[in-house]
């Protein structure tokens, strides 16, 4: 069993991690507007033989695509640790597991209701006549 010190608050490598990750992640998102020559047919099915694609974009690109498992990865390892810490303190498992579902159940009712209301206001606005004709 995983011995976890009673006073430490959080765990430094995870946040390090983690931190990065979104360094990376932010680097990935926001590089159209500094990098206007960035490719956005990275994509295999995308590419022509022949075709050049520049080094440093490649692996700009391919180091930001480890982002979204190690994300996943580093939340996964969070839930762990503070199950543990919370078993420790005497939360009975059922109560953790009611918790957890309940969570993963909710995010991504909540998501899908958000993406739903973005579509229908998006289309909404595209399908409005002018007022001009």
């Amino acid at each position: 069993m995983i011995q976890l010190d009673k006073n430490a608050q959080r765990i430094a490598a995870i946040d390090w991690l983690r931190g990065i990750v979104m360094i990376l992640m932010a680097l990935d998102h926001t590089s159209w507007f500094f990098n206007t020559n960035r490719i956005f047919a990275d994509s295999v099915l995308l590419y022509e033989s022949g075709d050049l694609f520049a080094t440093d974009q490649f692996l700009t690109r391919w180091i930001t695509h480890i982002c979204a498992p190690t994300f996943v990865f580093l939340a996964g390892t969070s839930i762990a640790i503070s199950n543990i810490q919370r078993r420790e303190q005497g939360v009975r498992i059922p109560s953790l597991t009611v918790n957890c579902c309940s969570v993963a159940l909710l995010l991504p009712s909540l998501i899908c209701a958000y993406s739903h209301w973005l579509l229908i206001s998006l289309y909404c606005k595209c399908s409005m006549p002018s007022a001009s004709a």
